[in-house]
């Protein structure tokens, strides 16, 4: 017999703290959002957000980061 095994997602820690800090929640509520746990638009939004951050940070920009922090 197998066991399934189920991947864990790791996500860029400074991207999810600053869309926690943008929309004053819990980081733990931003990875809920991401692994689909919590549905809504401020959810969606917050899927659409982190994954433009990856994008913008996998090209080396950070201050997609600094937008998220001064966007408040």
């Amino acid at each position: 017999m197998s066991k399934e095994t189920q991947k864990n997602n790791n996500y860029n820690t400074e991207i999810l703290n600053a869309l926690a800090f943008k929309y004053s929640v819990t980081v733990n509520y931003i990875r809920k959002c991401l692994r689909g746990s919590r549905k809504g638009k401020k959810p969606e939004i917050i899927i659409l957000e982190y994954e433009e951050g990856v994008k913008q940070y996998q090209k080396g920009m950070q201050p997609i980061i600094s937008k998220f922090i001064n966007e408040n």
